[in-house]
């Protein structure tokens, strides 16, 4: 398609709609790509008070029952930090694939800043279908 300069240059003159389509996806993509990559905006604090996110805002140590990672394997590993409260019933589910961070580090902060409170960890899950 994009290899024969003839006749790409045809189907943009017979595709004035698919044009305009095509690179207004190319554009958004672009952006979109370029966005997330420099975003360097923090995304969890694990400190002394709870826990903190953007989507979740701040869950306190006394309102944490347990906490465990899931693996989801597919073309590459991503991880979740799934947080059970003492709201029987009631889970948060973070996603912590793109954090500068590993999973045994962020287990380390959870346990360091959490000693006064009884939380359980229960490991890394996989993920079951």
């Amino acid at each position: 398609f994009a290899f024969r300069y003839s006749s790409t240059v045809e189907w943009f003159k017979q595709n004035p709609d698919g044009c305009v389509f095509l690179l207004s996806f190319l554009f958004l993509s672009s952006t979109y790509s370029w966005y997330t990559s420099f975003d360097k905006r923090i995304r969890l604090v694990i400190n002394k008070s709870g826990i903190w996110s953007m989507k979740f805002q701040q869950l306190a140590w006394d309102s944490i029952d347990a906490f465990y990672f899931q693996r989801v394997s597919g073309r590459s590993s991503d991880y979740f930090l799934w947080i059970d409260t003492k709201v029987i019933g009631e889970s948060v589910k973070m996603d912590i694939s793109w954090l500068d961070k590993d999973v045994t580090e962020i287990a380390e902060a959870i346990s360091k800043n959490s000693k006064d409170y009884s939380i359980r960890y229960s490991g890394i899950i996989p993920f079951e279908q």
